[in-house]
């Protein structure tokens, strides 16, 4: 029988015909009194769609193999030649350990049975025709392996052994602790003790070989640690997906979903962290799988999420269903995928000073389901760092300057911060040059001809949040697949010299952006990069007729920008590209219905889930400023995508859209507003 078979039999029916019954059942949800412990409460459920357990008391899972593996106490090998015979019997056999090595809802397990000790029979040159035949399938060649010298012949041997009283021949290479590796056409598995192994080269080299085994285990890190962070998120989704899973047995209560998928909205912001602070490091270090692959399906678990929940709001009860169970599906997947493959090398690769610095940007994004106890204020410490990035802080306002400097000296140029640069119409010292950039009345960035992104303007204004992290990426890979390909026409034609520039804007009520895309060539008519431009054009839109008096900014009738907080990334795309556009074209512009302000008998301003944001800041002007103190988060409301977010966002939205607890987010604006009623007193 093979394995597809084996994991096909039902969990059910191998429960019952141990005396094992369901204490209730639910849909496709049978409930048991664990066999794995003493309870009197059933706690261990079998999903009979997907044949598959789980244990709610240990967290404990899986098919009906690695069930066999935990009551039996053996390797996988045994658990399949158990549950093949008991598929061809129809019936376990009684005279296997099965019925009397555990007992449902009562006894402890008792220890594994020596019978199932592997013991070593004899070690000698590969001569049986299976393995031979198994080799050659494997692409070795039978006279590869039978020649005396052949680099296989010293390693490789044919290995006898018995178990349960039966012998049994495999290939195996020995550990460096003295166990043996051992693999035949049928199973794979080791004899103890598990180690590496590790093979000379030649001339001296050595080769470490883990083939066999992974380490899945978690890293040994802190709580605030980084990878720390993405467990605990992904633990709580798990908890989430099997309240899903519960529910899609029972007819749809919309509150009870609605409550539910609250929590689950957030979760993204768990994608937002890795794409912005994750995957650039790793793309630095030449592992840029994540951002080529597990981006896409980053995408598809949020778009998922989304989908789900407007299926809820709509009333398409069938349809969301549906949707459920595929999020389930492609959720856990993922989570798999993360936990498997992309966090263990993630903690091989980066050191623990980059994670370090990683912490201030994982903290400005957010977390998905928790605030962490290091909350990020401006002026204190994260790690012992200054978390002051305003533009009057020294080391962020030196960084461009010090980067230039440090770049011109490796070529010999004096880093004299005085000194005065030879630029193409006059001379700058590197001091100027940065401050140039962050006074720009517009957002400027270059790719060059390597398509690797080189710089970005800081300003106050800027329409786009990015992360320093974005330097030195490639730039295709700051996009969702989805839209990268917008990004590729735009960068290709510009390198051909097919079009010298790309026009996009964006106009919606209330704001006009404007992006420009310009091909960088040298004298010779070289492609050297490209140039981004963005700049906020709604109140240049407006003018009319002629100005020749001086005007201010502040005088009546001209908008002023706040200044803004550099420190605060919201969660939005790092890339002000085309993609960003047609993400805020698809967007909602309704604005939400005016009620007006509502007040306590004390004179207090009535904060609930509906308050409209924009009737909070046209009473309290100030308040735009002061939303950091909840949440950095609420920085974007000072770029034009965020004023328009403004105008038709309620108490309820903000906390959906930020993450921000909504009873935190309420306290939070009370104390505000009620600080500034006092100020007007």
């Amino acid at each position: 029988m093979n394995l597809h078979n084996i994991k096909q039999q039902s969990i059910v029916d191998y429960l019952q015909q141990h005396g094992c019954s369901p204490q209730h059942i639910r849909g496709n949800a049978y409930w048991y009194c664990s066999p794995l412990r003493k309870e009197h409460t059933a706690s261990f459920k079998v999903n009979t769609e997907r044949n598959q357990w789980y244990d709610f008391a240990t967290g404990e899972h899986g098919d009906i193999i690695d069930l066999v593996c935990i009551l039996q106490h053996c390797p996988i090998a045994e658990a399949m030649k158990h549950l093949s015979s008991a598929s061809n019997t129809s019936a376990v056999n009684s005279s296997t350990p099965v019925a009397s090595s555990f007992s449902f809802g009562g006894t402890s397990i008792p220890a594994a049975s020596p019978a199932h000790h592997m013991e070593l029979i004899s070690v000698q040159p590969i001569t049986h025709p299976k393995l031979l035949q198994y080799l050659a399938e494997r692409e070795l060649k039978k006279s590869d392996i039978l020649q005396e010298k052949s680099d296989v012949f010293s390693f490789l041997w044919e290995i006898s052994y018995k178990t349960s009283d039966k012998t049994f021949f495999a290939l195996g290479f020995a550990n460096d602790a003295g166990g043996w590796e051992l693999r035949n056409p049928y199973f794979k598995s080791c004899m103890a003790p598990k180690s590496i192994s590790t093979i000379k080269g030649k001339g001296g080299q050595r080769l470490q070989i883990f083939e066999g085994f992974m380490d899945y285990s978690r890293p040994d890190v802190p709580e605030d640690h980084p990878l720390s962070r993405y467990y605990q998120e992904n633990e709580e989704m798990k908890r989430l997906l099997l309240a899903v899973e519960d529910l899609v047995q029972y007819p749809v209560i919309k509150n009870q979903w609605l409550e539910l998928f609250d929590q689950i909205r957030k979760y993204p912001i768990h994608y937002s962290r890795k794409q912005n602070q994750l995957y650039p490091l790793l793309e630095q270090k030449g592992f840029d799988r994540p951002t080529t692959t597990m981006w896409t399906f980053d995408d598809m678990v949020r778009d998922n999420i989304r989908d789900a929940y407007n299926l809820l709001e709509a009333g398409n009860e069938e349809e969301f269903i549906k949707s459920c169970n595929k999020l389930i599906f492609y959720a856990r997947d993922l989570m798999e995928k993360e936990e498997t493959i992309l966090y263990p090398t993630s903690y091989a690769m980066i050191t623990a000073e980059e994670f370090e610095d990683m912490k201030e940007g994982d903290l400005e994004i957010g977390y998905a389901f928790f605030t962490p106890a290091e909350k990020r204020v401006k002026g204190t410490t994260v790690a012992g760092k200054s978390t002051d990035t305003s533009a009057s802080s020294a080391p962020e306002a030196a960084g461009f300057a010090a980067d230039l400097q440090q770049l011109l000296s490796k070529y010999g140029y004096s880093t004299g911060g005085s000194e005065k640069l030879d630029v193409t119409t006059g001379k700058l010292t590197l001091e100027q040059i940065n401050l140039i950039y962050q006074h720009l009345p517009f957002d400027i960035s270059f790719v060059d001809e390597n398509e690797l992104v080189c710089f970005y303007s800081d300003t106050d204004h800027r329409i786009f949040p990015r992360s320093k992290n974005v330097i030195g990426r490639q730039v295709m890979n700051c996009h969702p697949r989805k839209s990268a390909h917008v990004v590729r026409e735009v960068i290709d034609k510009l390198r051909s010299g097919e079009q010298d520039k790309a026009e996009f804007w964006i106009n919606k009520p209330g704001f006009f952006i404007y992006i420009i895309y310009v091909a960088v060539r040298d004298a010779e008519g070289n492609f050297r990069g490209v140039i981004e431009v963005m700049q906020d054009c709604t109140h240049i839109r407006a003018l009319e007729g002629s100005q020749t008096l001086l005007k201010w900014a502040s005088d009546e009738g001209i908008p002023t920008e706040a200044p803004t907080d550099n420190a605060a990334v919201s969660t939005a795309q790092p890339s002000s590209t085309p993609a960003a556009a047609t993400q805020v074209e698809a967007e909602d512009t309704e604005e939400v219905a005016s009620e007006g302000l509502r007040y306590t008998a004390s004179g207090e301003v009535e904060i609930t889930p509906t308050t409209r944001l924009m009737d909070l800041l046209n009473r309290f002007p100030e308040l735009r400023n002061r939303l950091t103190e909840i949440s950095s988060l609420f920085a974007m409301l000072r770029t034009p995508f965020g004023k328009l977010m403004a105008k038709k966002a309620d108490v309820q939205k903000m906390s959906d859209r930020s993450g921000v607890p909504l009873d935190k987010l309420i306290a939070g604006l009370k104390r505000i507003t009620g600080e500034l009623l006092a100020k007007e007193k």
